[in-house]
């Protein structure tokens, strides 16, 4: 590795929260001993069930979490932005990839080996970095969990547009624009719902002036409405 390429990629992971606070030594070993692969959008990552060989970090892009049901259904348990990693519960727990994942865009993943991971994980702040990880991902799932036995339709549409507005929100003369393209067939895969049904919502609240819909793209014009729909509790099919 020429020394351009090692302080680009120095630089690179001191910004992303898991890796800077690790001391000067642990840094220099991974990005020594480490690859960067980029995947082009739609690209397979890795599928549940293959073995689990490495531990990815999200450099640039995005990638789906998903599950796929027996019938075909696919159902996306998260959504995962730069910074975020991949496969540090299959390594602890030594078993293969427990759900499918995929490039949602263009995306680069720095690859860790399993033997590297072996060797960072009895580092303290590697260790303290992954349980911290780990523990979020845990408060996801049980947020999904919950979301998918107790909440509505339209609660968990709410849900996910106020979760969106805070992560792509842009403000915008007459609402926040939730700055992503996203197809109502996302939308399902994201809360478990058909496409009729999410387009059905969709098209109740565009009536009632809560948001407006263009180009894939949704502007939220009632905000205070579509809190309040994000915090009812009764299920419905």
């Amino acid at each position: 590795m020429n020394a351009a390429i090692y302080e680009e990629r120095t630089k690179e992971l001191r910004e992303l929260d898991f890796f800077k606070k690790l001391d000067a030594e642990s840094l220099d070993y991974i990005v020594r001993n480490v690859r960067v692969k980029t995947y082009a959008r739609g690209q397979v990552i890795y599928q549940q069930g293959d073995a689990c060989t490495a531990f990815h970090a999200l450099l640039s892009g995005g990638v789906s979490v998903y599950f796929c049901s027996a019938e075909g259904r696919e159902v996306i348990v998260s959504e995962l932005q730069v910074g975020d990693v991949l496969g540090d519960v299959e390594l602890v727990s030594k078993c293969a990839r427990q759900a499918n994942a995929i490039a949602d865009q263009t995306t680069r993943l720095l690859t860790i080996e399993k033997v590297i991971f072996e060797r960072l994980i009895h580092t303290p702040i590697f260790a303290t970095a992954l349980m911290t990880g780990m523990s979020k991902r845990l408060h996801q799932v049980i947020e999904f969990a919950e979301g998918m036995s107790i909440y509505s339709l339209e609660t968990r549409l709410a849900r996910l547009l106020m979760n969106m507005s805070e992560t792509y929100g842009k403000t915008v003369s007459d609402g926040i624009l939730i700055d992503r393209t996203i197809s109502q067939s996302q939308i399902g895969h994201l809360i478990n719902a058909s496409r009729p049904k999410i387009n059905a919502q969709l098209q109740a609240w565009k009536y009632e002036n809560l948001i407006r819909v263009k180009n894939n793209q949704i502007t939220i014009l009632n905000r205070r409405s579509l809190e309040n729909l994000s915090r009812q509790h009764v299920y419905s099919s």
